[in-house]
This record gives C-alpha cells, structure tokens and sequence, in this order.
C-alpha cells in the first residue's frame, strides 16, 4: 500500500517534455498537493533570457511554443521559474530550473 500524508504541500516540475503530438508528454507544468491555484506563476525563458511564455494559470500548462502559438521552439534546455504558495495562508516558494523540449 502507498503511504499517504495529507495536509502536506508537494511539488513536482518535470525536467522534460516532448511536443511531438504523440499524446505523450506534450505539455510542461508543474503538479503538486496543496498549490493555490490563485498564487501561481510560470515564466519560461530561451538560452538568451528572453520571455517566451507567461502564466498565472496552474491549468495552463507550455505546449512549447512562444506564447503558447505559432511555431515549436527549437529541441533544447530552457529556464523556468515557477511561483507558488502554498493553501490556507502558507509560505511562497520559489522555484528555478531547467526543461528539456525533446521530440
């Protein structure tokens, strides 16, 4: 049987994902136990440090492309920082790393 501890804020942020269409790990965001999903922000960086995709939205997750339209990002690593707070008035985390786009 799994061990299941409530109450407790958890995170996970994939280091890779895939945006090939093949119905597999075609999106990146992070998942987690206990996220208000009123305090949440994702910001995805290129290699130069520019912007290329924004959001406040915990179900809005990056389909890897600039802004979410046009054209697939080129194969490579790419820079996140992910926002979150915990619920009921806990802490704000912060969280920076980087993603993989593979196909």
């Amino acid at each position: 049987k799994p061990i299941i501890v409530k109450d407790i804020f958890t995170i996970y942020i994939p280091n890779a994902f895939s945006p090939n269409k093949d119905l597999t790990n075609e999106v990146f965001i992070p998942q987690g136990y206990r996220i208000d999903p009123s305090n949440f922000t994702m910001l995805i960086f290129n290699r130069w440090g520019e912007l290329i995709y924004k959001t406040n939205d915990l179900n809005s997750p990056w389909n890897g492309r600039y802004n979410n339209t046009g054209d697939l990002v080129e194969v490579g690593v790419y820079v996140y920082k992910v926002v979150v707070k915990e619920m009921d008035d806990g802490p704000k985390h912060e969280f920076i790393g980087r993603v993989s786009v593979i196909r």
